[in-house]
C-alpha cells in the first residue's frame, strides 16, 4: 500500500538498510521505495492504470501496468536496485520452470537490465483470466503468474525477508473471515501487520475494496486518493504502538 509505504518512509523506517519484498501491487510498492520514487509519480502512475482498465476492461490492466513502468521507471533502474545496500525483491510464481514442474514462488532481486525488472513486475501482476485474458503469462519464457499464489494462504502474498523482523501490510481490513486469507495472519501476534482493523476502524468494507482491487469497477481519483490516506493513517496508528 503505498500511503503505508509513504509514511513509513518519512518516519524514517524505510531507508536502504530495510529489505523489501512484495508480490502483486506490493512489488510495485517495493521497487518504487527501492528507486526512491516520490510519493506524488506512484499516485499518478495508480490514477492512470485505474482510468485505463475503466475505459478497457480489468483484462487489460497487466498491459496497462507494462505500459505504465516503461514512464515511471528511471533508466538503469536495475543497475540501481542491485547497488541497494539492502534487496528489494518482486515475488512471482513459476508454474513451470527447467528446474522444476509444478508452481514453485521466487523472491527476485536480481534482473539483467530493465527490461526484464519491468516484466517481472508486470508477472506479479498476473491474477489468471482477471488481469490478462489468459491463465499465464510468460517470464524467461515460462509460464508464470502473481507470486500470492506460491505462498501458504497465511502469508497473503508476504515473502519473508530474511530480516530479523518482517511487518506484513494488507490492504484489506482484518476480521474473522479475513484473516489468513486477504491479511497475514502470521503477523498479528507481535504486532507485525499493518492494515485496517487492527489499530483503527477502516472506512472501507471488504466487498467494496476487493472489486475495486481487480478494476471492477475502476476506482475513482477521489477513491484512489482516500485509500493513499487510509494507509498513512493505519502507518501512524502502527507507529504510535511501537513507541
Amino acid at each position: 500500500r503505498g500511503g503505508v509505504a509513504s509514511r513509513l518512509r518519512e518516519a524514517g523506517r524505510l531507508d536502504a538498510e530495510v529489505p523489501l519484498t512484495g508480490a502483486s501491487a506490493g512489488a510495485l510498492v517495493a521497487v518504487a521505495l527501492g528507486l526512491g520514487l516520490g510519493t506524488a509519480q506512484v499516485l499518478h502512475s495508480a490514477k492512470r492504470v485505474t482510468r485505463g482498465a475503466g475505459l478497457l476492461g480489468p483484462q487489460s490492466l497487466l498491459n496497462l501496468v507494462r505500459r505504465e513502468l516503461q514512464r515511471l521507471l528511471p533508466e538503469n533502474a536495475a543497475e540501481a536496485l542491485r547497488k541497494r545496500t539492502m534487496p528489494a525483491r518482486v515475488v512471482v510464481t513459476r508454474l513451470l520452470h527447467y528446474t522444476h514442474i509444478g508452481p514453485r514462488v521466487y523472491a527476485l532481486n536480481e534482473f539483467a537490465d530493465d527490461e526484464a525488472l519491468r516484466e517481472a513486475m508486470c508477472v506479479s501482476c498476473c491474477v489468471p483470466f482477471t488481469t490478462t485474458q489468459g491463465p499465464f503469462t510468460l517470464l524467461d519464457g515460462w509460464p508464470s503468474i502473481d507470486g500470492y499464489f506460491g505462498l501458504p494462504m497465511e502469508r497473503f502474498g508476504c515473502h519473508p525477508t530474511g530480516a530479523e523482523r518482517d511487518v506484513a501490510v494488507s490492504p484489506f481490513p482484518y476480521d474473522e473471515m479475513t484473516k489468513s486469507r486477504l491479511v497475514p495472519n502470521f503477523s498479528i501476534p507481535d504486532n507485525n501487520l499493518i492494515c485496517p482493523g487492527v489499530y483503527r476502524q477502516s472506512r472501507w468494507k471488504l466487498n467494496e475494496l476487493l472489486p475495486k482491487a481487480l478494476a471492477l469497477p475502476r476506482a475513482s481519483n477521489d477513491e484512489i486518493l482516500m485509500m493513499f490516506e487510509e494507509g498513512q493513517l493505519d502507518a501512524d496508528a502502527w507507529l504510535q504502538s511501537q513507541t
